[in-house]
């Protein structure tokens, strides 16, 4: 479950990026770095279940580019979480000479009173722009990827300066996480900013994705929304918070995590290493097996129009069912023995996978009858529980009353029709909300977050953690 700031008057649109956020009481003996995650919540809606690792997405060299949006940072601790509401329109031509750069007016003060030199516009825009440069391709998806070790240390470097506590944790070979704490000045539970770090592929527009340029307010380049803008909400809070010298009851802890993009290794290896858990097709010869699947699709599409689109989530929107890659046949002039479909498979809260398997399952029933050398089945590479923010109240409370002090307005709780982070925080006993700037073109050229988006996102943040932690 997400929340969303309430639209502003000045920018349509509704795509953004998105973040967590989640509490964790610990005793002495608990590792410094505790908790929770970061995702990104994705406008058009999606629920990861990456029936193939390449499917829908973009390819550093080659491959296609998922047009569906994803999530961008994550707070956890006791969750509270909120949306920005920010410019959707799509930037002109992908032309390098269609961009110029505009200079930001910053807002130093918010309707706290409280003036910053930390969070500005042209601060989150230079933090940002820093971060797009840096490929951190996870190579889960695409295997010449760099992974996050440059960007950690990026990070790290950044940061030498704040007298905060900045551990990398290699979760996997060349794999790693980045944990940054600030202690706070008496006991109390830790709030966990969890942001994910890696990005998917740029093969359809490599000749720019790694060039950030601005366009009005909004920047744009890979990860920019989908999650380096999560990253720079939570670095730019926390460096106001350092150098302000706020008093907090409890720790701050910033995750920026790895493999987000993939199977989301390092929120899996945060929560093992630092959280405290509360609970835990083989056609027959001679079959033309691409006629076969012809027929399975046909059905997929049906189910997906007839079932799902006509009858959406009140909050969430329509459950996601789709195609993503296939593949069969070995010739021109050889019958095809089998054929596999990739796919994507949503779930809403209260589901379960094995619910749409069924619905799958029912469909080659039906092929079968067709015809009986018809075989097929069900791999499952990957299956995450839908995720609803559960015991988030005393976060919401302080990011809503943060966001006043901000915005003037109160958040406003939404549905998003996504997978994230976000799931597995929530689903090892750490309330989770998510929350971030808007932001579109997820997973696509042209991905964009709008920079004072980011700035009064890293606000929002610093005012919730003064007050959750005060």
């Amino acid at each position: 479950m997400g929340c969303r700031r309430p639209h502003r008057g000045r920018l349509p649109g509704t795509d953004r990026g998105g973040w967590s956020l989640g509490r964790s009481h610990h005793t002495p003996e608990t590792p410094v770095h505790t908790l929770s995650g970061v995702g990104d919540p994705r406008p058009g809606g999606r629920c990861r279940s990456r029936a193939d690792p390449a499917a829908g997405r973009d390819a550093v060299r080659t491959g296609h580019p998922r047009r569906l949006p994803v999530p961008s940072a994550l707070l956890a601790v006791r969750s509270a979480g909120a949306t920005g509401t920010v410019s959707h329109r799509r930037p002109g031509a992908p032309g390098r000479d269609a961009w110029r750069r505009v200079p930001f007016r910053p807002r130093r003060s918010d309707r706290s009173g409280r003036s910053s030199t930390v969070i500005t516009a042209e601060q989150a825009e230079r933090l940002l722009a820093d971060l797009v440069r840096i490929e951190s391709v996870t190579p889960w998806l695409i295997p010449d990827g760099s992974g996050e070790r440059a960007a950690s240390a990026f990070v790290a470097e950044w940061a030498g300066d704040l007298l905060v506590e900045v551990a990398t944790e290699e979760i996997a070979q060349g794999r790693v996480n980045t944990l940054l704490r600030l202690r706070g000045d008496a006991p109390g539970p830790t709030l966990c900013v969890n942001a994910h770090i890696d990005t998917v592929g740029f093969a359809n527009w490599n000749d720019r994705a790694l060039e950030p340029r601005v366009d009005g307010d909004m920047m744009i380049g890979l990860g920019a929304a989908d999650d380096k803008a999560g990253c720079v909400a939570a670095l730019l809070a926390l460096r106001e918070l350092r150098e302000s010298g706020a008093s907090l009851a409890g720790d701050l802890l910033i995750a920026l995590v790895a493999d987000e993009e993939g199977v989301s290794i390092g929120t899996e290896a945060l929560l093992a290493r630092h959280a405290k858990p509360a609970h835990g097709s083989a056609p027959e010869k001679g079959v033309d097996a691409i006629v076969h699947m012809a027929e399975v699709i046909q059905r997929l599409h049906r189910l997906d129009v007839d079932v799902f689109q006509a009858h959406p989530d009140p909050m969430n929107g329509r459950t996601v069912l789709h195609t993503g890659t296939i593949s069969g046949g070995t010739d021109y002039a050889t019958y095809p023995g089998s054929a596999v479909l990739g796919i994507e498979i949503g779930t809403q809260p209260g589901e379960h996978l094995t619910d749409r398997v069924r619905d799958i399952e029912r469909i080659f029933e039906e092929v079968r009858a067709l015809d009986p050398r018809f075989r097929g089945e069900v791999v499952i590479r990957l299956d995450r529980e839908p995720f609803r923010a559960e015991g988030h109240e005393a976060l919401y409370e302080a990011m809503d009353a943060a966001t006043v002090d901000v915005l003037g307005k109160h958040l406003e709780p939404a549905g998003l029709n996504a997978w994230a982070d976000s799931g597995l925080t929530q689903a090892a006993g750490v309330p989770t909300l998510m929350f971030g700037p808007l932001g579109g073109n997820f997973h696509a050229p042209e991905e964009w977050v709008s920079i004072p988006e980011v700035a009064s996102s890293a606000r929002i943040v610093e005012g919730a953690v003064r007050r959750f932690l005060g």
